[in-house]
């Protein structure tokens, strides 16, 4: 069995504990793949760290949109380069896990 050259990517929701309902990653086409290999987008700036931790934590890589999604065109460039995106939690240990490329 070769495996995928594809990576999933979710939105955020699909972690958040309302959600758990659905069973993720089960319900959605992702069964063959583990934690580490999808990728959540988190765009959610207003619970930006609280998310990073929790799926960090919980396996998953991420990119992170929040600092740079489209309700943000109005704020100056500086402001949006200032983002940091590993200020979360209190352990580096996932931090290879996040990334804003995308």
């Amino acid at each position: 069995n070769q495996r995928s050259t594809q990576t999933p990517i979710a939105w955020q929701e699909v972690t958040e504990p309302q959600n758990q309902q659905y069973s993720f990653p089960r319900r959605y086409p992702f069964g063959k793949y583990s934690n580490r290999d999808i990728i959540i987008d988190v765009w959610k700036d207003w619970i930006r760290k609280e998310t990073l931790s929790n799926v960090t934590s919980l396996g998953y890589r991420a990119i992170v949109s929040s600092c740079w999604y489209l309700d943000h065109l109005s704020e100056d460039v500086e402001a949006m380069y200032d983002c940091q995106i590993w200020d979360f939690g209190d352990d580096e240990t996932n931090h290879d896990l996040v990334s804003s490329d995308g």
